[in-house]
């Protein structure tokens, strides 16, 4: 898995190994195939606690709007408690679904009304041997989400696209051709008790929310149980600095103290347990569409009109003054 000679980069063949915490055969080569399934998951009992507890650890409503993810709050006590309380809200379900899994992570994610609340093109970033493991996300609105309210949108099949190697730290291969990706983004509109299972490592946004309410959702993160936490950093600006694999804690998502603040730098936490020489340049508009079309996605110009403002990403659960 790990090239820590000085020669130049080479690119290993990588293609995503298959989920293994599936109890049903069929959703697994779902997502195995197309990289996400929308499931009827919650019952109206789990959506009353879920809304509940957001309502109470919550006061979120800045004029610009925006987005906050309970996970990189400082106040690490209520990260925890947040991540138990639904924990215990889901495991029901969680434990009729999956087998020989560990959830490493459950967080509220409020994208609060206002033109500052598009979240951008982004694949999620590596957080297991991706050589060895697949990672899960479950996504799961507590209201009706559609193009008004803050919809996900992703790219099909997109999981099969790039490198096992994504960090904060280091660009998108897509990052320069981002109208391009676009044009193949397709909106996932959700009924409320609906859950979006998907492999995060789909190119995948979400739209403003233009209504008059924040759209909670809760995110889940699914590992299978014997997989440990691993997570990439390049030194910025060091164009032929290797990729550092650093192993961390079971309780790294909860724990860490650099999420959203100093997040681009080295990581203060873990042990380096190697070195990745896979590279992944930069990709033009062309080679883009000509790897859409041998993974089968189309162009849907389905994206509604948006201005793709700053998004403003909210620090804390409670903002100043309420």
């Amino acid at each position: 898995m790990y090239d820590t000679a000085t020669s130049s980069p080479v690119r290993p063949h990588w293609a995503p190994v298959r989920h293994t915490v599936f109890k049903n055969a069929e959703l697994g080569q779902r997502i195995h195939d197309d990289g996400f399934a929308v499931v009827s998951l919650w019952s109206d009992e789990q959506l009353a606690a879920l809304q509940s507890l957001c309502n109470r650890e919550h006061r979120l409503q800045p004029a610009e709007g925006g987005m906050f993810y309970s996970v990189y709050s400082q106040d690490l006590a209520y990260r925890r408690r947040v991540h138990e309380e639904i924990a215990a809200i889901m495991r029901p379900t969680f434990d009729r679904y999956f087998v020989d899994y560990r959830n490493v992570v459950n967080m509220f994610v409020v994208k609060s009304p206002g033109p500052a609340s598009e979240f951008g093109l982004h694949q999620d970033t590596t957080a297991l041997d991706e050589f060895r493991y697949s990672p899960l996300s479950i996504w799961s609105p507590l209201c009706d989400v559609d193009a008004d309210n803050g919809a996900l949108c992703l790219v099909p099949r997109s999981h099969r696209f790039f490198s096992p190697y994504r960090g904060v730290s280091f660009p998108f291969p897509f990052s320069a051709i981002q109208d391009t990706v676009r044009e193949y983004l397709v909106p996932v509109p959700m009924r409320r008790g609906e859950a979006l299972i998907f492999d995060n490592r789909l190119v995948h946004s979400s739209l403003p929310n233009r209504s008059r309410q924040n759209r909670d959702a809760v995110v889940s993160g699914i590992f299978p149980a014997e997989a440990t936490f691993q997570v990439c950093f390049k030194q910025p600006g060091q164009k032929d600095a290797p990729i550092e694999i650093f192993e961390q804690g079971p309780d790294w998502l909860l724990d860490y103290p650099n999420f959203l603040r100093n997040c681009h730098e080295r990581p203060v936490t873990g042990t380096v347990i190697g070195h990745a020489r896979f590279e992944f340049p930069p990709i033009s508009d062309s080679e883009f569409r000509a790897l859409c079309a041998t993974h089968g996605v189309h162009a849907t110009r389905t994206m509604p009109e948006t201005a793709r403002q700053r998004c403003n990403m909210i620090s804390e659960p409670i903002l100043e003054g309420q």
